[in-house]
């Protein structure tokens, strides 16, 4: 591990030495989830704290990935100039937040339950910061930007039309996945600056819309449905 460290940061210390102790032992461990968590962020806009192409559940408490998250930024003025610490550092706060995600989206299911409307809209807030901070935070890096994406896509094109197409299949791949009737959606979710923005955000706020509007009658299948054949979101 110390090798790995100073090969990725170009030195090590003890504590940059025991944030890689706990990566180890909370989101590398492997336990349960194979091959990682995803937010709540990503799902379809829902009460539940877990939809099949959206699995919230960790392997760890997500409050002991936060000493991790406080030590990296003690290194900071050690390690900050590290294009490896700097890519880390990122990562690892767009987890935290990303991880906050669900008890502040249970608060929004616990607020309507209990029929306050106050705590409800309060959370909703909350909520949709926190997509727009994930939004900003990704923005520092080229590794987390939709455009890249994107432009690659229409570089393959030689024609206006090529391209096009092949900008129109790369949305689908990290959003729908497909038509709006393919049992798979969700499938290659990204936690992508532009994408949070310009795509989830939006379908979080028409659910918070159409909850309030239908407030103690919000279907949940109507929804969904209204969801899934609304592509103009995205596209």
């Amino acid at each position: 591990m110390q090798k790995y460290i100073r090969n990725r940061y170009g030195n090590t210390n003890a504590d940059i030495e025991k944030v890689w102790d706990i990566l180890v032992e909370t989101v590398y461990n492997g336990q349960v989830i194979r091959d990682g968590a995803e937010s709540i962020i990503v799902s379809r806009p829902t009460f539940e704290g877990y939809r099949r192409w959206a699995r919230t559940k960790l392997n760890y408490a997500p409050e002991d990935l936060l000493p991790a998250w406080d030590l990296f930024v003690e290194a900071i003025p050690e390690f900050g100039t590290s294009d490896g610490f700097q890519y880390d550092l990122v990562d690892v706060t767009r987890q935290i937040l990303a991880n906050y995600a669900l008890p502040v989206q249970q608060q929004i299911a616990s607020a309507y339950k209990s029929n306050d409307k106050e705590q409800f809209d309060k959370y909703s807030r909350e909520f949709l910061e926190l997509i727009d901070d994930l939004d900003r935070l990704l923005a520092t890096r080229k590794d987390f930007l939709l455009g890249p994406w994107i432009a690659d896509a229409r570089g393959w094109g030689t024609t206006p039309e090529e391209k096009a197409l092949y900008e129109q299949n790369a949305r689908d791949l990290i959003t729908l996945w497909g038509g709006a009737d393919n049992r798979l959606h969700e499938y290659s979710n990204r936690q992508w600056s532009g994408l949070l923005s310009d795509f989830y955000k939006p379908r979080w706020e028409q659910f918070f819309s159409e909850v309030t509007n239908n407030w103690g009658n919000f279907d949940q299948d109507a929804f969904d449905d209204k969801i899934l054949r609304r592509k103009k979101i995205f596209h």
